[in-house]
């Protein structure tokens, strides 16, 4: 994950500096923001699968990803630094274990991001670990999601991912939310 900025709360993988601190933005400006919060280890394995594709398909250099474990949230500093870059970003990825509703360092957050988001564009890209069998998975957390970018006027795109194991059984969906009449 050599492109990945501002990952709080673990070792950086590439982007040099201690752990918590931001890296240097390029000369120019990427074209494609995202902001990411995830919640363990495993959820970070998803996040690095995707970038990685988005690398491959745009370029690296061409996106910037900055990534917050939820943890992290709960300092202040990490947690205002994470809500002014959602604030901007094209995409909010979020990538947590299905429950029957979101961690509460979240939801805090998202709701310091809602306020702050001045943009009525953008998508919130939703990776949800489940269990082997995702008709048995908690789906509260995928319809609080669902919500928050309706809420926010973003497109959403939910993936459930296997959690026992990243290789596992992939059910993707895409669901577009239009913008709310005003």
């Amino acid at each position: 994950m050599p492109f990945m900025t501002n990952v709080n709360g673990i070792e950086k993988n590439g982007a040099g500096g201690p752990a918590g601190t931001s890296a240097i933005a390029p000369a120019t400006a990427p074209a494609l923001n995202i902001a990411v919060v995830y919640e363990d280890a495993s959820c970070l394995e998803w996040v690095a699968e995707h970038c990685h594709k988005i690398a491959g398909l745009i370029g690296a250099e061409n996106f910037l990803p900055s990534c917050w474990k939820m943890a992290a949230l709960d300092d202040r500093i990490n947690f205002q630094e994470a809500v002014c870059v959602a604030a901007r970003a094209d995409i909010i990825m979020v990538s947590l274990h299905a429950a029957k509703q979101l961690p509460r360092r979240f939801t805090a957050w998202v709701n310091a991001v809602l306020r702050s988001r001045g943009r009525p564009d953008g998508a919130l890209v939703a990776l949800v670990g489940v269990p082997g069998c995702p008709a048995l998975a908690p789906a509260g957390v995928q319809e609080h999601l669902r919500i928050i970018a309706w809420e926010a006027r973003l497109d959403f795109f939910l993936r459930e991912l296997a959690a026992a194991a990243l290789g596992g059984p992939v059910v993707a969906a895409k669901l577009s939310v239009p913008p709310r009449e005003s």
